[in-house]
């Protein structure tokens, strides 16, 4: 009898044991993956992967990767997840709002639905991080920390490369975008991103937790390096060359450091670090005013956002009576620089002078791409320049207009920015003209006619327009990310970008979502915060500092999604929207680490065998 209680005792403890040990290898994989996804953020390559008829990216696949392990790790530890009531509560609530409606939306319905499967898998992200910070604390937040670190600071230097057109580079950071961002003739960084404002928003959302790392490094020069990670985010932020980044950017450097005066005065304990991440805040809003004062293409891109009016011309061209077929002749063109910037023959996209030819009855472009004059020199705003442009005739007789069109090289036409041509009446006729010097390649797809175009909507037509249509809708919306693709005749459009959203966080959730959707984010925002700033304010007598410092960190880095999102809106990017559902977890997990625990209670089985 004995014998067989012990042998069963045995098989029991064999069974728990090999339970244990895949629990624990499957707890191990979940963190490495966790950790992967993190430093891949930045890094979403610019084809997908088409899977059973779908097609993810690498992104989608590495988030999918983690909530399938976290869903085999519950159910091998048998076991719920360890979860803050405000972050499940809350996450539920708002893709119940977004699913409902989606299915509302009519035509978009497709669209809306997969906006919502996006937050739904954010939403799994927060909760996988929430659980598992509270399970495993602040030697996994840390881990998880330096690999999202490492990743933004990664893509931060390729961007900074970016800027000075390192060829290689370039050409590497084409797998993750169609094309650079560019504003007339000026790169902004987008590094790794798909476009630049995506960049500025990852960067400023990683800036605090690099500013707390400062504080919680135990060696000077650790902290030296993070200080050099918070200094590398920061600047790309601002070389994405938007307004919105540099103000909250800088916001977000003052919220960490008066955020941890603050906790210096209400805790028992001085909080480690302090003076190293006041010194680096610092440091990084005097950048901020030496960019101001060194940097004239920061100061005007600053100054005015309008980048249409960057690139204005004003023509006085001779006029040209006959050109004979295929004819390369020079005509006296004065130019004056109506812009704001200056206009430079010999920067890395010099800007010329140049033509189109069109047929007059039609307007149908008959010559694309005429040759190119340079400047004579650089030509400030307000300036203007007389320069005798070369000209070639079409190879065919008949009556056509010349078009004057200033050119940046690789960043596009004046007349694409709104500034209007300058036409002339010229016969082709008589004789062809012996060989002369080819022109320049025609783009792949030449356009039919040269339209000049309006600038895009203004931030205000866009909100006036976004409550126009919301005013129809205003319990559920229209479905979430539904706005882009109906706006333009609210605002008197035949022809939109449907790649506009209406730059604002909170209104693309009052038009999408409604009423509901708008309350339900900013109810789940609120309470996983208010956790946060509970946790903060208590006294933890295990707390050497480390818990504070994430917990500031990852408060202010959602803070810059609530910030920039005034003036812009990034759930529909995976990295973006990733991050923010991501530190909604982090924040809420952290705040149940800080939380005050009640006394845990130590169980002693006593196996008891009778002779």
């Amino acid at each position: 009898m004995v014998c067989q209680t012990e042998g069963s005792l045995t098989a029991i403890t064999g069974a728990q044991s090999t339970t244990a040990a895949r629990t624990r290898t499957l707890a191990s994989s979940l963190h490495w993956s966790l950790a992967l996804l993190l430093a891949m953020l930045p890094f979403e390559l610019n084809t997908g992967i088409p899977i059973a008829g779908l097609t993810f990216t690498n992104l989608e696949l590495a988030a999918l990767v983690a909530s399938g392990l976290w869903g085999a790790l519950l159910v091998s530890a048998r076991r719920p997840p360890r979860l803050a009531r405000p972050l499940a509560l809350g996450a539920a609530a708002l893709l119940v709002v977004f699913a409902a409606s989606a299915l509302l939306a009519g035509d978009w319905r497709g669209a809306a639905l997969k906006f919502t499967t996006r937050q739904a898998q954010g939403a799994l992200l927060a909760l996988c991080l929430a659980d598992q910070l509270a399970r495993h604390g602040w030697p996994l937040a840390r881990h998880l920390g330096l690999a999202l670190l490492a990743g933004m600071s990664a893509s931060a230097a390729l961007g900074l490369l970016e800027i000075g057109e390192i060829r290689p580079v370039l050409a590497l950071l084409a797998m993750f975008k169609d094309q650079p961002t560019t504003i007339g003739g000026l790169l902004r960084l987008s590094a790794t991103f798909a476009y630049a404002n995506i960049a500025a928003m990852a960067y400023e959302a990683a800036l605090p937790l690099a500013l707390v790392a400062v504080g919680l490094a135990a060696v000077r020069r650790a902290a030296l390096l993070m200080a050099g990670c918070a200094t590398l985010l920061y600047v790309a932020a601002l070389l994405t060359y938007s307004r919105a980044a540099l103000l909250t950017a800088a916001l977000l450097a003052s919220i960490v450091a008066l955020g941890a005066l603050a906790l210096r005065r209400r805790a028992d304990r001085p909080l480690p670090g302090l003076r190293r991440v006041i010194l680096t805040c610092g440091g990084l809003l005097a950048l901020t005013a030496g960019m101001f004062l060194l940097s004239p293409t920061f100061r005007v891109r600053i100054a005015e956002p309008d980048i249409d009016r960057w690139y204005r011309a004003e023509y006085l061209a001779a006029p040209i009576a006959r050109l004979a077929p295929n004819e390369l002749a020079r005509a006296p063109v004065t130019i004056s620089n109506r812009g704001l910037v200056t206009w430079r023959p010999d920067a890395l996209r010099p800007v010329a002078l140049s033509y189109h030819w069109l047929e007059p009855r039609t307007r149908r472009v008959v010559r694309y791409n005429g040759h190119r004059t340079e400047l004579p020199g650089p030509l400030e705003p307000g300036q203007s320049a007389r320069i005798d442009a070369y000209v070639q005739a079409p190879s065919q007789p008949g009556s056509y207009i010349l078009a004057w069109d200033m050119v940046t090289e690789q960043g596009g036409w004046f007349s694409e920015r709104g500034s209007p041509v300058a036409e002339l009446p010229v016969i082709v006729s008589g004789a062809p003209a012996p060989s002369q010097p080819a022109q320049a390649a025609e783009p792949a797809n030449v356009p039919q006619q040269i339209i000049v175009r309006p600038p895009p909507p203004a931030r205000g037509q866009l909100w006036a327009a976004a409550a126009r249509i919301w005013l129809a809708h205003p319990a559920l919306g229209i479905g979430p990310d539904v706005f882009r693709h109906v706006y333009g005749p609210a605002i008197g459009l035949r022809r939109w970008d449907d790649r506009v959203h209406t730059n604002n966080l909170y209104i693309e959730l009052l038009v999408g979502a409604g009423v509901a959707g708008l309350a339900a984010f900013l109810a789940l925002v609120a309470a996983v915060g208010a956790a946060a700033v509970r946790a903060l304010a208590g006294v933890y007598a295990a707390d050497t500092g480390a818990l504070r410092w994430a917990l500031i960190g990852c408060g202010a880095g959602l803070a810059a999604f609530l910030i920039h999102g005034m003036l812009d809106m990034f759930l529909e990017y995976s990295a973006t929207y990733l991050l923010l559902w991501a530190l909604l977890g982090a924040l809420s997990g952290l705040s149940g680490l800080a939380a005050p625990q009640p006394l845990q209670q130590h169980h002693l089985v006593l196996v008891v065998s009778s002779q």
